[in-house]
């Protein structure tokens, strides 16, 4: 089954929303198609805003109600969170009580510690926590996580009654030792999170549709919510080896990719496991899947062919640079065209103004987002279809352009808001860029706007 991408996009020329240059700092209202950011709303105690020369972006993640990135100027990172005013919840951009912005921007902590510089981070699109990975001087790869805890997910061994958590490094105990995680990739859903380190799965987090992990059995044995990370083997692995080399996580369902290893196939295959009632895992048993089981036709590739996402209660797959997704659509996130019924592996092919390499999947509760062009085709734009804030102008429908940005180098979305690491058209600053709900001041600490409908370039304190 498959739709046309190129049937439901529109036309590549956006109206422009940003200027490219930061010394022009005007801020639009929410229809304005100037949203530089921040001139009007002044700082949260940190004085007037300091729009100096900008750092080059290098990650972005956000949650329902925050942002954290990773800048760079020279030889200089340092990372920074915003957002979590409303609530006014600091665990959730990593600050403890007495911690004061920085023209709006605060520096997430170690409880007791220094402040991270986080090489990797990885956002809960439909949740309110963050989990990252640290750079070279603060242990290469090491897992920290910070935010809620509301179901015990932030996986610091804490259970649900501490409701919230400052960033603190996972570890695992295995024969009664006890040791720091290192993690080559992550992913955190809204109630559960995995991270994957030397090939193997680890999860943790609300486990009541076997999304954590059952064991060997076919069917889900609901358990208790697993307080620290745990190594889980939900792909059945008789008689061989299974190596684990990305994971992503739903609302109640879990996605890997793996293959055979050592000497097995090089080919890697999609599979998931936990709450199947909108198909979300991709097999049409409409119940909790305890042993990991392969979507219905979504096929294979190597590794650095395949690329999945999970929503909260669909999920999608690159794979071989063509779009599937599958699970709920009940506002059209799995299939731009299908009715409100949950879909089996849908194909979306890509032509016209989508062509070209497809990757940097996200996902929100109701959205599908991911990258497109780039090379010698086209410069590359995100996509979005679905519903939420999907960066669009106007009342878009089916599969639209973010407005006004491309060369998109990072994306991530959530259920309020979404960011990319972009120029803005025509353009060639690399800048950070945010749009959707600022309730929580997550687009933009500093504007007094509470929604940017189009991308709103964000300004960084000077280093």
């Amino acid at each position: 089954m498959s739709v046309s991408l190129a049937a439901c996009a529109s036309s590549y020329g956006d109206a422009d929303v940003v200027r490219d240059s930061p010394d022009a700092a005007t801020s639009g209202g929410e229809g304005g198609s100037t949203n530089e950011a921040g001139s009007e709303g002044g700082s949260e105690g940190g004085g007037p805003i300091d729009a100096g020369p900008q750092p080059e972006p290098l990650e972005v993640a956000v949650n329902q109600f925050a942002t954290c990135a990773t800048v760079r100027s020279g030889t200089t990172a340092k990372s920074y969170c915003w957002g979590g005013a409303s609530p006014n919840i600091k665990e959730y951009i990593g600050a403890g009580a007495s911690d004061a912005p920085i023209n709006g921007f605060y520096v997430p902590r170690l409880v007791g510690g220094g402040a991270l510089v986080l090489d990797k981070i990885y956002g809960t699109g439909t949740g309110s926590w963050f989990l990252a990975t640290g750079n070279d001087t603060q242990g290469v790869n090491e897992v920290l996580s910070w935010g809620s805890n509301l179901f015990s997910q932030s996986g610091q061994g804490v259970p649900a009654a501490t409701q919230n958590v400052l960033p603190a490094r996972l570890k695992t105990t295995t024969g009664g030792a006890t040791r720091t995680l290192q993690a080559s990739t992550a992913a955190g859903g809204t109630r559960h999170g995995c991270l994957i380190e030397d090939s193997k799965l680890y999860c943790w987090g609300q486990n009541d549709n076997c999304q954590v992990g059952s064991g060997p059995l076919p069917a889900c044995t609901p358990g208790a919510a697993q307080l620290s990370p745990l190594q889980t083997t939900p792909v059945a692995a008789v008689g061989k080896t299974i190596a684990y080399d990305r994971v992503a996580t739903g609302l109640g369902h879990t996605c890997v990719l793996t293959h055979e290893a050592p000497g097995g196939s090089n080919q890697a295959t999609v599979q998931c496991f936990g709450d199947n009632t909108s198909k979300q895992c991709g097999v049409d048993n409409l119940t909790a899947i305890g042993q990991a089981q392969a979507p219905t036709g979504v096929g294979s590739g190597s590794t650095q062919q395949v690329e999945i996402a999970a929503g909260e209660r669909h999920s999608c797959a690159i794979v071989q640079n063509k779009l599937k997704c599958w699970g709920a659509n009940n506002a059209n996130q799995t299939d731009p065209k299908g009715d409100a019924t949950p879909k089996p592996p849908t194909e979306l092919e890509s032509a016209g103004a989508v062509s070209g390499n497809l990757s940097l999947l996200s996902l929100a509760s109701d959205a599908t987002c991911l990258v497109a062009g780039g090379g010698a085709a086209a410069k590359s734009r995100a996509f979005c279809f679905g519903r939420g804030e999907l960066g669009r102008d106007g009342n878009a429908t089916g599969v639209e352009p973010v407005a006004g940005i491309e060369n998109v180098r990072r994306l991530a979305l959530s259920n309020t808001h979404g960011c990319a690491i972009a120029t803005a058209i025509g353009g060639t600053e690399v800048g950070l860029y945010c749009w959707g709900s600022n309730v929580a001041r997550a687009v933009d600490p500093n504007a007094v706007e509470d929604r940017f409908p189009t991308p709103r370039r964000v300004l960084f304190p000077s280093q």
